[in-house]
């Protein structure tokens, strides 16, 4: 996958807008005190871009998306079904043409399982016991796929948790959210770029004095949204580009995917090696 002049310029300006975020998580005295920082907004100025940022939100329970994966690396561009029950279960189907299914991620509130089906190899783990610096809750992920801000334990941002983040005006009128230090993760820092009319641009985590990111840049064709996800870890770079339909809303789930004894179990990083 090739990065546009435009993507490598918003990446530089999303990296410009995490410092914050770093270095606010490494300063005890709170995120407006950090030398040379932008001051976040006052309660109701900060009330007011949280009601602009989520008033294009949509209530749902249940829906659907397909889709295509593109990445550097695949002979061809996997196509994909993802099916959220809001809070309580994800489900992302990748299939190939003419393999059919391939691939297998199911998410619920407290586990998550991955399956290779070309290889028989899975992994399924508790979601508390991943590494603490990865904010992996079901609703967090939920909301990353929809293109909209998360706020740490607590879901989608709304008008009853914005207080648990704080907005810095950026360019163009738009906002940095980041969220405090009690709903971020242990060890790592994360936040969001809005623009004027409350579109996710960006969302980075990033580890503070460490090399390791993950970032994912927004755009919006059509009725669609496209996610391009930049994983860092230590020198090793993988990006991968979702291109995501419209949510059918109200949606009914597929059927979870079923391990027998041909399959193999191994943890995430021994799965990850399958490929």
């Amino acid at each position: 996958m090739t990065l546009t002049r435009y993507n490598i310029g918003r990446m530089r300006d999303v990296a410009l807008a995490i410092l914050f975020i770093i270095a606010a998580s490494l300063t005890a005295e709170g995120r407006g005190s950090v030398a040379g920082a932008r001051e976040p907004l006052r309660e109701r100025q900060a009330w007011v871009a949280a009601d602009s940022i989520t008033a294009g939100y949509e209530a749902w329970t249940t829906l659907l998306l397909d889709g295509k994966l593109r990445t550097d690396g695949l002979p061809v561009s996997p196509s994909l079904r993802v099916f959220m029950d809001y809070g309580r279960k994800l489900m992302i189907s990748v299939r190939a043409p003419l393999l059919g299914e391939v691939g297998r991620i199911e998410v619920d509130t407290d586990t998550v399982l991955l399956v290779n089906k070309m290889k028989k190899v899975y992994a399924k783990e508790a979601l508390s016991d991943l590494p603490s610096n990865i904010p992996a809750g079901l609703r967090d992920i939920q909301c990353l796929l929809l293109g909209r801000v998360a706020v740490g334990g607590e879901g989608e941002l709304d008008r009853d948790n914005f207080h648990l983040a704080d907005f810095y005006p950026d360019a163009g009128g738009g906002w940095i959210v980041v969220p405090k230090e009690k709903a971020q993760p242990e060890g790592a820092a994360y936040g969001f770029v809005v623009d004027a009319d409350g579109y996710l641009e960006a969302f980075m985590l990033t580890v503070p004095g460490g090399s390791d990111t993950a970032t994912i840049l927004y755009s919006y064709p059509g009725d669609g949204i496209d996610l391009m996800v930049d994983l860092k870890t230590g020198k090793r770079q993988t990006i991968v580009d979702m291109e995501l339909d419209k949510p059918r809303w109200g949606a009914s789930p597929f059927d979870s995917i079923k391990i027998n004894s041909k399959y193999r179990k191994t943890d995430i990083n021994g799965f990850l090696k399958s490929f």
